[in-house]
């Protein structure tokens, strides 16, 4: 896998990775999917922590599912807040669907519209009355009249599962159903891009499932989806291309096998291999798997592969 130093400069993408003209992924996926959201050496430092990233090249396509990788306070949720706009970067610059970020309102509103972030805690988000009311408010805000509203409204509560909770004040309900009702909130607006911090922070390993399952279901609908984890296992099942953050920076991007390959980097970046990986690279080097297999993902999957043999 090609790789930097989490000191030195931007990342390479890791062997396997989808062809791009550059470092960051730019151009078009491998199934066709354009590039929606691109940053070019992002810098940005908060005035008392100081630098919190450092030449940041990223980008995303239609329909992908890209995880940010990396420890607490590595500067994910700091990526996430400048993709989304919330932000403004000290260096560097930002492109949806081609174009430059601009300053107008108007060019921040339609930023807004286009890039979608879900925050970790969903008490930050739910203010309204009821959920549907809740849901309501980025259409209503968007200039949607109210039958287009609740078109959207109920797409996206349907989309989440959720369709039975319309009428629920959002404090009534359990944080898993908080967490569906915050995401709701943001897909109503039917953005290009949804990014999502610590998404499954707080729940249950069904409610966990559930949820990554419903996230693969929007990206396979057409939306980039950013999932930003420390959570290596949930990054090991679920993501199609992983950035991994150190040194204020992203330091290696590439398929998920391709990145935990790299034993000695997620050691430098304070990570550990997921637990089904280890299982599976091991078992393979030990010629328990069919050979030149990719390794499973899931328990299912490796199951059916042991059931094979060699």
């Amino acid at each position: 896998m090609d790789r930097l130093d989490p000191a030195a400069g931007p990342a390479r993408e890791a062997s396997g990775a989808r062809p791009s003209p550059d470092a960051s992924g730019a151009g078009l996926s491998p199934g066709g999917g354009a590039c929606v959201l691109e940053a070019r050496g992002l810098g940005f430092a908060y005035p008392e922590a100081g630098e919190v990233l450092r030449g940041v090249d990223l980008s995303l396509h239609a329909g992908e599912r890209l995880v940010l990788a990396g420890a607490n306070g590595s500067g994910k949720t700091t990526l996430l807040l400048l993709l989304a706009g919330l932000l403004t970067p000290r260096e560097g610059t930002l492109l949806c669907d081609g174009q430059p970020r601009g300053r107008s309102r108007r060019a921040v509103r339609a930023w807004h519209s286009r890039v979608g972030l879900v925050f970790q805690d969903p008490d930050d988000q739910l203010f309204a009355p009821t959920v549907f009311e809740d849901v309501s408010f980025g259409p209503l805000n968007q200039g949607c009249d109210a039958a287009l509203t609740r078109q959207r409204v109920d797409r996206a509560l349907a989309a989440l599962g959720i369709a039975d909770l319309a009428e629920r004040p959002p404090h009534s309900l359990s944080f898993g159903q908080k967490k569906r009702v915050s995401i709701a909130g943001v897909l109503a607006m039917e953005p290009g891009v949804l990014l999502l911090d610590e998404p499954t922070a707080g729940l249950d390993p069904e409610a966990c499932e559930d949820l990554l399952e419903t996230l693969a279901a929007l990206a396979a609908s057409g939306t980039a989806v950013v999932v930003a984890t420390h959570t290596m296992d949930e990054a090991w099942a679920w993501a199609d291309r992983i950035a991994l953050f150190g040194g204020q920076r992203i330091v290696a991007c590439g398929p998920p096998e391709a990145i935990f390959r790299d034993l000695s980097l997620l050691e430098t970046l304070h990570l550990r291999e997921p637990l089904l990986f280890g299982v599976a690279r091991r078992l393979a080097d030990a010629g328990l798997l069919p050979p030149g297999h990719p390794l499973p993902r899931t328990q299912a999957a490796l199951f059916s592969l042991l059931s094979q043999g060699t």
